[in-house]
């Protein structure tokens, strides 16, 4: 069995947010095939701790980064008790690039374990933490879960006037992730980008297979339109551009239609008529139970977007944009309705809204497409565990 150092900042574990429940599939693949040890480059609190250990890890290695955790600190103040002052705190932050990333203690130690428990694989999510490629023997095989093509995010952002907090160009992208053996693309855009630069690219799309009772997820939620997001300026923009253009268009066609808007994202919802915020909810579960149509509004960003998947595993009609259909053009207006313009946004909504018949249709092509895409997952691990173990 092969030894896995697994390496990653993200608090994977919480499952809140896209990215968390991307790691979390990574490590149900790994576990009953590698020796995985984890390094954690953050703080993991005792009880979390053992509960990873006795279901992914061999071994839990806690390297704290003090100047990572005071940021996301301050950051998850000010979004639960203070979020109209995060604008101001962005404009103060500085963006942060690969070597300001670095961490000094993370390198020695994965340095020293490398070296001391004989690593086959050295596995890092996200390129900002390639340059631990640098500190290991050239017989460790080396692997980037990408999640993003990082230089199209920072240009996305870049075309509305937002500032993305992780600054990198595309030479840059590309020569941090050359060190890797295999560098993995979250769905097939991705992996067209990267391949054209570079030899080592894999697909792995994330699209986990839920199966929910089909009849508590039918069509509940009579009039209601929702949105789940965490509180990340794309979707505080998402959500402003859909309540100020595309609602009162719904309205005017609608007066009884609700707009709900869930996660941290809605403390930043404004408060219009029929617009409803409830903040984190614990169980996705009852928020696709309670409505009856989804909509991801997103005009930045790269990668898969998470929420689009989630809409369509539970066979609710789903109203998004180019970008949010990024990895999943094959289901365009098949499996869910694609628009950029704000008043066609409002119309496909009156449309599902009115039809249950419709509904009926994208519910069905939604279940098949998310079959259809379950396979490529499938058929990417074969190929991962082939060429890893």
């Amino acid at each position: 069995m092969k030894k896995i150092a697994f390496v990653t900042d993200v608090p994977f574990w919480k499952k809140s947010a896209g990215n968390e429940q991307r790691i979390s599939q990574i490590l149900e693949m790994l576990r009953n095939n590698a020796d995985v040890s984890l390094f954690y480059n953050g703080k993991i609190s005792r009880k979390n701790r053992e509960r990873l250990e006795g279901k992914f890890f061999s071994n839990i290695y806690n390297i704290r980064c003090w100047k990572l955790e005071i940021k996301n600190n301050i950051k998850s103040i000010v979004t639960k008790y203070v979020p109209f002052l995060r604008p101001y705190l962005k404009r103060l932050r500085k963006s942060g690039s690969i070597e300001t990333r670095m961490d000094k203690n993370l390198e020695s130690v994965i340095k020293k374990k490398c070296f001391e428990e004989q690593y086959d694989v050295l596995w890092v999510e996200y390129v900002w933490l390639t340059y631990l490629f640098d500190v290991v023997p050239s017989n460790v095989l080396k692997v980037v879960d990408t999640h993003d093509v990082q230089y199209d995010r920072c240009e996305s952002f870049a075309k509305i006037g937002l500032n993305y907090d992780f600054q990198i160009t595309k030479k840059e992208e590309i020569r941090a992730l050359e060190k890797a053996d295999c560098v993995l693309a979250i769905n097939g855009r991705d992996f067209d980008l990267f391949s054209k630069d570079l030899k080592n690219v894999m697909e792995y799309p994330y699209f986990p297979l839920l199966k929910p009772k089909s009849a508590d997820f039918l069509d509940g939620g009579n009039n209601r339109v929702a949105f789940i997001g965490s509180a990340i300026d794309f979707n505080i923009k998402s959500v402003d551009w859909f309540i100020t253009k595309v609602w009162p268009v719904v309205l005017m066609k609608n007066p009884t239609a609700e707009f709900h808007v869930y996660g941290n994202v809605s403390n930043y919802a404004k408060k219009e008529r029929n617009v409803f915020t409830h903040g984190f909810v614990e169980n996705n579960e009852v928020i696709y139970r309670d409505n009856q149509i989804f909509v991801n509004p997103i005009f930045m960003g790269g990668g898969l977007k998470i929420k689009c998947v989630e809409a369509l595993m539970y066979g609710k009609p789903l109203v998004t944009t180019s970008v949010g259909a990024q990895g999943l053009e094959s289901g365009k207006n098949r499996a869910f309705f694609v628009t950029d313009d704000y008043e066609d946004f409002a119309l496909v909504i009156d449309r599902l809204l009115r039809s249950e018949s419709t509904r009926e249709s994208l519910r069905i092509n939604a279940l098949s497409f998310v079959a259809e895409m379950y396979k490529n997952v499938v058929n990417a691990e074969k190929k991962i565990k082939g060429f890893l173990l």
